[in-house]
């Protein structure tokens, strides 16, 4: 014998198939339709499973009802004789509306991996769009693991805080820093704002769009350009008035100079040439302007990465001047280094991942765990860092030798970098 299901017949639409007709919901009903859903994963967690694919082409309207479809791709938890449909290290979903441990493949994912995706869904109906957006899975997925959480107010200030911040805490990077239950999401949404602290609007770094995380080294470097001219041309002028002699303008413009070449040197450093600088850089291939709702700078990560949040922020710069590195190169070059930035957020989302788990491990008391349990947590750990330390070292390489190829051409360098990304791909796989 064998277990299967049987669903009923549906008469009505699915939410994508509204979503697609009237793009925003009315604040009303997005609520009620999230309470719907929310009470149908609320049963389906108490009898022990897991739905992993909360979207809205699953969620079906009945007469304006939400009903959930295709549990397909459920798992059982912790229920005796229960067999997981996949293996621990693969990772099933949507990308679009996928928590982090469930992208991770975390084989202790419970309950609130669904409350992730219905935070992203309820999102989606008050919004327009997801919460993270990009043109490939690895890339969405980067985002969701290591970009800070995007407030619907900035889009749609008709929102009450408390329906914001309720999203945001839904979309919590950690496990524990969300509802448990989706009566607990809906309560929120519905009362007094959630307890927790509201994270520092974000500056995506991540993703396929030149960031200002990207352009601020350009700007400061014109900004010094024109401060160090104009202090240049006074010097001159002064000498001028003075007459005939020595004045100060030759040593006013030699220190101009200097301050000058002290800035170019950092935007070298960043990823940048002196083409970028005025620019004279082409535009990289599939790469549109960045689109930021947010301003600021993003400040968070301890919460999520504890001490290893700045490895994350390290990976963040990386792939920031790879963004840039990319966008300097010429059209021809671009094309053929296509998968540079796909790699790349595989080892950001590596990193991330890395680095939250050890987070979380650091974070267990001591006490709970038996000898075997504490020399087995240690050992873990300890492969975990080597892991995030590896990965980051791959991530810098790419960064180097993409600045090797801007130097000497693709021609010279590209083999050197083909190495270095087959090497990334192994450690990511």
């Amino acid at each position: 014998s064998f277990l299967f299901y049987v669903m009923p017949y549906v008469e009505g639409e699915s939410l994508r198939a509204k979503l697609q007709r009237e793009r925003q919901l009315p604040i009303d009903e997005a609520l009620r339709l999230t309470q719907e859903v929310a009470e149908g994963l609320d049963y389906a967690h108490r009898e022990g499973v897991i739905h992993r694919d909360i979207k809205p082409e699953n969620i079906l309207l009945a007469q304006g009802h939400a009903l959930i479809a295709d549990f397909g791709i459920a798992k059982a938890i912790a229920r005796e004789g229960a067999t997981n449909l996949t293996s621990a290290g693969t990772s099933i979903g949507t990308p679009l509306y996928m928590s982090p441990e469930q992208a991770a493949a975390d084989p202790s994912m419970d309950g609130r991996a669904d409350i992730y995706s219905l935070g992203c869904v309820l999102y989606e109906m008050l919004t327009g769009e997801p919460p993270f957006l990009g043109s490939t899975a690895h890339a969405i997925l980067a985002k969701h693991a290591i970009d800070p959480r995007p407030s619907i107010r900035t889009v749609r200030d008709t929102v009450s805080e408390n329906v914001d911040l309720a999203v945001q805490r839904a979309m919590a990077k950690v496990p524990a820093d969300r509802f448990s239950t989706g009566a607990a999401f809906v309560s929120a949404l519905r009362q007094s704002p959630p307890a927790f602290v509201r994270e520092a609007p974000p500056v995506s770094v991540t993703g396929d769009h030149v960031s200002p995380a990207v352009m601020r080294p350009l700007r400061r470097f014109r900004i010094v350009l024109a401060a160090m001219g104009l202090i240049a041309i006074t010097g001159m002028a002064v000498d001028v008035w003075l007459g005939p002699g020595v004045g100060p303008g030759p040593f006013v413009i030699l220190a101009a100079l200097l301050v000058v070449g002290v800035e170019y040197g950092r935007l070298r450093l960043a990823g940048h040439d002196w083409r970028a600088a005025f620019g004279l850089h082409r535009s990289m291939v599939g790469l549109p302007r960045a689109r930021t709702r947010h301003s600021g700078e993003w400040v968070s990560g301890e919460q999520e990465f504890g001490a290893y949040a700045e490895q994350v922020r390290r990976a963040r710069a990386h792939r920031a001047a790879i963004v840039g590195l990319m966008a300097q190169l010429p059209r021809s070059e671009q094309e053929m280094l296509g998968d540079v930035l796909a790699v790349a957020d595989q080892l950001v989302l590596a990193i991330a991942s890395s680095a939250r788990a050890l987070r979380q491990i650091a974070t267990r008391a001591p006490e709970v765990d038996t000898p075997s349990e504490r020399e087995t947590r240690e050992h873990r750990g300890a492969g975990l860092e080597r892991e995030l330390t590896r990965t980051l070292a791959l991530l810098e390489n790419v960064r180097d030798e993409l600045r090797r190829v801007g130097r000497q051409g693709v021609t010279v360098a590209g083999p050197s970098l083909s190495r270095v990304l087959d090497a990334a791909r192994e450690n990511v796989r």
